[in-house]
């Protein structure tokens, strides 16, 4: 066979190779199922969690999901700020990762103020979108809305320095999977708010709203009754700075609530009633749980010293180093090295109960606290003589070690903040998040849902070297060879 024969048959071999490859390429952009986003940002995090995958993969046809990418906020523009540029291309971003791990159940649209008017006001007003609303997720009649600051926390721009407003936080990748995950499941847990005994109302915004708000993004539904009494029907009761004792019939009703093994949240603060404080440690002495009085402080760091005295010494800065790092609740927390900011808490009982239930410390402070006594003329937050130093609990978790006949676990967390559930649920939202899946006996990196193996690509450092390599030498290297190899061949 002639040489010029030889290349005529390779030129062909590598015309039909390159035509298979551009109709398998074709074909795979024809499948969404087929479809790969590779994650190659240094830490891992450039696209969704795993959990939220494991909630996607399970969606049914014909979900959608529309993005209104408008910027409505003109203080988050001010000083030439870029909060609304950052932040949409991120919702791009995982919007479109999302698209291509649902394997084509999910619809996606994103509208922007590029977007034409008339798709604009379609979709505005199919889907009753009202302002501030940025993603709204539907399944048949059922939907789910995430507003803007559901998935971005944001630090306000400063009017003195003129500083503009920043990102602090990006919550995008938890608030979808959950909205994913209540759209899945379908069902409502109904978690009542006790405000009977001197409780904040759930409609104020400086009292219990926040955790109202966080109650149903969490796929519960909040509702505010007056005592135990009322929670016949309902899946959860939260109790948060209860200022008097229970009356005869709802301390009948909250004994029978924990006989039966339902959930409890519980946070008194330092102000809280002694009468109510002392009802709650009779109810929970067989799990070994309760409060102390005083309040906990701590020293701060002030000019380079440590200094006690200061109303600052009771807010109290927990890191991962507190946290539990073996219970379902804090795992994450130290996971993600999350950080706490606990407000006026109170001492947290953590002794040995019965043999029925299981004790667990979620958050202690360090060696250095110390519990501040009250005087007549209130807390002076300074260490003295009578007084003494020590690790203390500030949130405690328990339940059954098996559950009962009925499949309740008899979950409860007692936390000594009453604040940190009100106005300071910002600073603790992961907190009071993780403890809220817990208590709906849901695992929070499944979610009960069944994984299926469909996760996105996270190389190490290692791998994405070895990537890098291969793209930058490793590929125009073997061209090279080969263009070499053909004209050798040539030449002979």
């Amino acid at each position: 066979m002639s040489r010029r024969l030889r290349l005529g048959f390779l030129t062909i071999f590598a015309a039909a190779c390159a035509i298979a490859f551009t109709l398998l390429l074709l074909y795979t952009f024809s499948r969404p199922g087929l479809r790969v986003r590779i994650d190659l940002s240094q830490t891992g995090t450039g696209g969704l969690s795993e959990r939220t995958v494991s909630a996607i993969v399970q969606l049914p046809e014909g979900c959608r999901l529309t993005a209104f990418l408008f910027p409505e906020d003109d203080s988050l523009r001010w000083y030439n700020s870029t909060v609304y540029e950052q932040a949409f291309h991120r919702v791009r971003s995982l919007v479109e990762d999302a698209r291509v791990h649902s394997a084509g159940n999910l619809e996606t649209l994103v509208l922007d103020l590029q977007s034409p008017m008339v798709a604009r006001e379609r979709e505005m007003n199919r889907s009753e979108r009202k302002p501030g609303e940025a993603i709204i997720l539907e399944s048949g009649t059922q939907r789910r809305v995430l507003s803007f600051e559901d998935l971005f926390q944001i630090l306000r721009a400063n009017f003195q320095d003129e500083t503009p407003a920043r990102i602090q936080r990006e919550r995008i990748d938890a608030a979808l999977g959950d909205a994913i995950i209540s759209l899945v499941t379908g069902a409502t847990l109904k978690a009542g708010i006790v405000t009977g005994y001197g409780q904040a109302s759930i409609q104020d915004p400086q009292g219990l709203m926040g955790l109202a708000q966080l109650l149903a993004r969490e796929n519960w539904e909040p509702l505010a009754i007056n005592g135990p009494a009322d929670a016949a029907d309902l899946d959860l009761l939260v109790f948060v700075d209860q200022k008097q004792p229970f009356l005869p019939t709802d301390l009948a009703a909250i004994q029978e609530w924990l006989a039966a093994d339902k959930s409890v949240l519980l946070a008194l603060g330092p102000n809280a009633s002694p009468a109510a404080v002392n009802q709650w440690n009779e109810l929970l002495a067989d799990r070994g749980t309760g409060f102390e009085p005083g309040l906990i402080c701590e020293p701060v760091r002030a000019a380079g010293t440590m200094i006690e005295g200061r109303a600052e010494c009771a807010k109290l800065e927990i890191n991962a180093e507190r946290f539990s790092g073996e219970h379902p609740i804090t795992m994450p927390l130290v996971e993600n090295q999350r950080l706490l900011l606990i407000i006026g808490a109170r001492p947290v009982r953590f002794a040995s109960g019965t043999n029925d239930y299981t004790q667990e410390r979620l958050i202690r402070t360090d060696k250095e606290a110390w519990v501040d006594l009250p005087n007549p003329n209130g807390f002076l937050y300074a260490f003295d003589d009578k007084e003494e130093r020590g690790i203390r609990a500030v949130a405690v978790a328990s339940e059954r070690w098996a559950p009962n006949a009925q499949g309740r676990h008899g979950r409860i967390v007692t936390l000594g903040s009453s604040a940190s559930l009100g106005p300071g649920l910002d600073y603790n939202r992961d907190f009071v998040t993780s403890s809220l899946q817990w208590l709906a006996a849901a695992d929070r990196h499944a979610s009960g849902l069944i994984g299926l193996g469909e996760r996105p690509f996270h190389p190490d450092r290692q791998t994405l070297a070895r990537i890098n390599n291969i793209s930058i030498y490793g590929i125009p290297g073997v061209t090279f060879l080969f263009g070499l190899w053909i004209f050798w061949r040539r030449k002979r």
